[in-house]
C-alpha cells in the first residue's frame, strides 16, 4: 500500500464529495446536472485510488474497469451538464444524450467482463513509489472505447464554442475556462497510455477533482460574482449615454467610455476629481442642487444638446450613497423637431413661408392700420417646357432664384410665400396697388434678365389685387391676385395657358370675318385707353381678354348670317343677336374666362339702354363692356368691312360724340377722344 498516493487520491475523493454537498445546497435547477457529473467523477477518483491499497491483480483490474465505465458515464453527465449550462437545448441534443446513454452502456458492460478476461484491455504492472499499479494496453475495444470519449468531448467543446460565438466576448471567460479544462485532462490522459513520458499512474483521474471545482465555481460563484462584476461594467460601458458616478464622498467611482470621449481629463482614483470639479471645471449648467432627489437640466456639451439627469442617493438617515449624472443626447430628436417645424412653416425647395405660414399670417391683414394692404401673384412663364426640355432640376434652379430674389428685393418690404407649386405670393401692407404695380415692372425686369441664359429666356407674370377694407378675407384677396395673373398668361402667346384663347380665337377667326390684324390693332387701342382710366392690374388683364373674345358666341352663329353682305332683318337679325348669349354660356363653362361672362354679355348694351340682350342703360352696363364699345365701334369706322367703307379719324370721333348719351357712355367718350387727339 502506498499511503502517499492514496491520501493524494483520497483527498480529491473529499473535494469532490465536499463540492456535492455545496451544489446540492444551492437548490438551483442546474444543480442536479452538476451534482451528476461529480458523483461518477468521484466513482472514478475512489475506484482508481484502490491501485495504492493493495497489491491483488484482480481487484486492481476489477477496479479499473468500475473505473473505464463510470468515466463513460461521467462524460455522458458532463454532455447533459453543458447542454444546460449552455442553454443548448433541442431535439439534436436530447438524441446525442440518448445515444451516448445507451453506447456508455455496452461499453460498461464491455469493461466489467474485461475483468475476467482482458479482451477489451490489457494492462501491465508499473512499479511506482514501492507498488505497483496497473499501466494500460488498450485493444481494439479500447479504441472504440476512447473514440467514444473523444466525440462525446468534442461534442462538448463544440457547444461551448457555440454559446462562445452568441454571446459577448466579455462573457467567454467562463466558457473558455472549461474547454481548456477538457483539453488538459485529454491531453495528460493520452501522454499516460501512449507512454510519452514514463507516468506510472493515471494523473488525469487526479484532475477531475479541480475539474469539479471548476464546474462549480462557473456555475455559481462565477455567475453570482464576476459576472455581475462584468455585467455591471459592459452595462455601463457600452450604454450609449454618457454617464458618470460618484461615491459617498462625492468622488468619481466610475464613468462609462462615452462619457470619457467628452471629458478626456477624467480618471479613476484621482480624490480631487469630486461632483464639484465636475459641475465647476467641465461647466455644467446647475446652479444648485440637492442630495437625495433628482435635478433634470439641459446642456449644450461639445456642439450636442444633452438632456441631463442628476440623481443623489441618501439612506434612511439621509446619509449621501452616492450620486451619478447621465446625459441622453437629443441633438438628433431637436434637429428632427426643427426639421418637422421648418416643414410646417416653410417651403421645402425655395425656403419661402409655405401655404399653411400664409393662412396663419393672412389673419394679421385684418387689422385696418395695415390697410390697403396689396397682394402681388408672381409665376413663372413656360416653366413646364424648362423642366420638360432641359430637367426638373433645371426647372427648380429657375424656382429657386426666382425666390431668392424676391427674399433679397422684398424680404424687409413684404411676406412672401410660396402659395402653390407655381405661384408665389407677396404681401404689401400699406401699399397702393400703382405703387405695387411700379415695384413689380421693375422687378420682372431685372428677373428675367437674372435668371435667363442661353438655353432659355425667362419671363415672369404677375397679378395685383388690393384689400381696402374688411369685406373680404386675404386668402379671398389672394386668389383674385392670382386669378388675374393667370388671366395675363392666357393672353400672352408665349403661355401654354394661352391654348383655350388660342383654339377660341381660331374658331372666331374661322367662322367670322375677324382678323389677326383687327385683334392687334383694338388690344393696342384699348390697353392705351385703359391706362388712360387708370385701370386696375385686374380691369386690364380682363379687358385685353374681352377684346380678344367678345365676340366668341359668334362660332355657334351660321356662317351664311355672319358673311351676309347686306343687312340683316327679322329672324337672321334675331339669331345675330343671340351670339352675346352664347359667348356668355361659352365664357362661364371655362374657369378661366369666367370673370368676362358678363361682360361678353353686356358688349351690345347701349348707354341709353335701346341695346340688347337685357336694355342694360347707364352704369348698369359693366365697365369694361362699354370701353370695349367705344374702342370697337372706332376701330370698326377706321377700317373697311363688308358692309361699311372706312371713314378718316377724325371722322369716327365726331361719330363717337354724336352718339355720346345714347349709344356710348359720354364720360368715357370725352376721355377717349382727348387720349386720340394726343395721339
Amino acid at each position: 500500500m502506498n499511503v502517499s498516493f492514496l491520501m493524494l487520491y483520497l483527498f480529491a475523493a473529499f473535494v469532490v464529495a465536499f463540492v456535492m454537498v455545496i451544489t446540492y445546497l444551492e437548490k438551483e435547477k442546474i444543480s442536479k446536472q452538476a451534482i451528476l457529473v461529480m458523483a461518477f467523477a468521484l466513482i472514478c477518483i475512489v475506484a482508481y485510488s484502490v491501485n495504492f491499497m493493495t497489491d491483488d491483480y484482480f481487484i486492481m483490474s476489477f477496479a479499473t474497469s468500475i473505473m473505464m465505465a463510470s468515466q463513460d458515464f461521467l462524460l455522458v453527465s458532463i454532455l447533459v451538464y453543458i447542454f444546460a449550462f449552455t442553454r443548448i437545448e433541442n431535439t439534436f441534443t436530447t438524441q446525442t444524450v440518448i445515444i451516448s446513454v445507451v453506447l456508455s452502456a455496452v461499453d460498461s458492460v464491455m469493461f466489467i467482463i474485461n475483468a475476467f478476461n482482458e479482451v477489451v484491455l490489457q494492462y501491465s504492472l508499473n512499479m511506482c513509489g514501492g507498488v505497483y499499479v496497473l499501466g494500460y494496453e488498450g485493444n481494439l475495444w479500447f479504441f472504440i472505447h476512447a473514440m467514444l470519449n473523444c466525440i462525446m468531448l468534442s461534442i462538448s467543446i463544440g457547444a461551448l464554442v457555440i454559446k462562445c460565438m452568441r454571446i459577448p466576448k466579455a462573457y467567454w471567460q467562463r466558457y473558455i475556462y472549461m474547454i481548456v479544462g477538457f483539453v488538459l485532462i485529454v491531453v495528460i490522459k493520452y501522454i499516460f497510455i501512449d507512454k510519452t513520458f514514463d507516468l506510472r499512474f493515471d494523473i488525469s483521474i487526479l484532475l477531475y477533482s479541480l475539474y469539479i471545482v471548476l464546474i462549480y465555481w462557473n456555475t455559481f460563484w462565477y455567475s453570482k460574482k464576476t459576472m455581475l462584476n462584468i455585467t455591471h461594467g459592459m452595462i455601463i460601458d457600452h450604454m450609449q449615454i454618457p454617464v458618470i458616478l460618484f461615491d459617498y464622498e462625492g468622488v468619481i467611482a466610475d464613468f462609462n467610455t462615452s462619457m470619457k470621449e467628452l471629458f478626456e481629463v477624467l480618471e479613476l482614483d484621482k480624490r480631487e476629481q469630486t461632483l464639484d470639479w465636475f459641475v465647476k471645471e467641465m461647466k455644467v449648467p446647475l446652479e444648485d442642487y440637492k442630495s437625495g432627489g433628482t435635478t433634470n437640466f439641459s446642456w449644450n456639451c461639445k456642439g450636442k444638446d444633452y438632456d441631463c439627469r442628476l440623481v443623489t442617493l441618501e439612506d434612511g438617515r439621509k446619509r449621501l450613497l452616492g450620486s451619478i449624472i447621465v446625459m441622453n443626447d437629443v441633438s438628433e430628436l431637436k434637429q428632427a423637431y426643427s426639421d418637422l417645424e421648418y416643414s410646417i412653416t416653410y417651403d421645402a425647395l425655395t425656403g419661402l413661408f409655405n401655404k399653411s405660414s400664409f393662412m396663419k399670417k393672412a389673419g394679421e391683414y385684418e387689422d385696418s392700420s395695415k390697410w390697403p394692404v396689396t397682394i402681388v401673384s408672381l409665376n413663372i412663364n413656360r416653366l413646364s417646357y424648362i423642366n420638360e426640355k432641359f430637367g426638373m432640376s433645371e426647372g427648380d434652379k429657375v424656382v429657386v432664384g426666382l425666390a431668392n430674389l424676391l427674399m433679397k428685393k422684398f424680404d424687409k418690404k413684404g411676406f412672401i410665400s410660396r402659395f402653390s407649386e407655381n405661384d408665389m405670393l407677396v404681401v404689401f401692407q400699406k401699399t397702393s396697388e400703382e405703387k405695387a404695380i411700379s415695384l413689380m415692372n421693375e422687378f420682372v425686369k431685372e428677373a428675367g434678365k437674372t435668371l435667363s441664359c442661353s438655353k432659355y429666356q425667362v419671363t415672369i407674370e404677375y397679378g395685383v389685387y388690393t384689400k381696402t377694407d374688411d369685406k373680404e378675407s386675404l386668402v379671398n384677396a389672394a386668389n383674385n391676385a392670382i386669378t388675374y395673373m393667370r388671366n395675363k398668361k392666357m393672353m400672352r402667346g408665349d403661355s401654354y395657358k394661352s391654348s383655350l384663347i388660342d383654339s377660341l380665337t381660331q374658331s372666331l377667326a374661322e367662322n367670322d370675318l375677324e382678323t389677326e390684324e383687327r385683334v392687334k390693332r383694338t388690344k393696342s387701342l384699348a390697353k392705351k385707353f385703359g391706362e388712360k382710366l387708370h385701370l386696375s392690374d385686374a380691369e386690364m388683364s380682363q379687358l385685353m381678354m374681352l377684346v380678344v373674345l367678345h365676340d366668341i358666341g359668334k362660332i355657334a352663329i351660321p356662317e351664311t348670317i355672319l358673311t351676309k353682305p347686306d343687312k340683316l332683318y327679322g329672324e337672321e337679325w334675331e339669331i345675330m343677336k343671340s351670339h352675346t348669349e352664347k359667348g356668355y354660356r361659352i365664357a362661364k363653362a371655362a374657369v378661366e374666362l369666367e370673370p368676362i361672362a358678363d361682360c361678353i354679355l353686356s358688349h351690345h348694351e347701349k348707354w341709353d339702354g335701346s341695346g340688347y340682350p337685357n336694355g342694360l342703360k347707364g352704369e348698369e352696363i359693366p365697365l369694361l363692356s362699354r370701353i370695349l364699345t367705344i374702342v370697337d365701334a372706332y376701330d370698326a369706322m377706321t377700317h373697311d368691312r363688308p358692309y361699311n367703307k372706312a371713314v378718316s379719324g377724325r371722322e369716327a370721333l365726331d361719330e363717337l360724340v354724336r352718339c355720346a348719351g345714347t349709344q356710348f357712355d359720354p364720360e368715357l367718350v370725352r376721355v377717349f377722344v382727348s387720349l386720340r387727339k394726343g395721339d
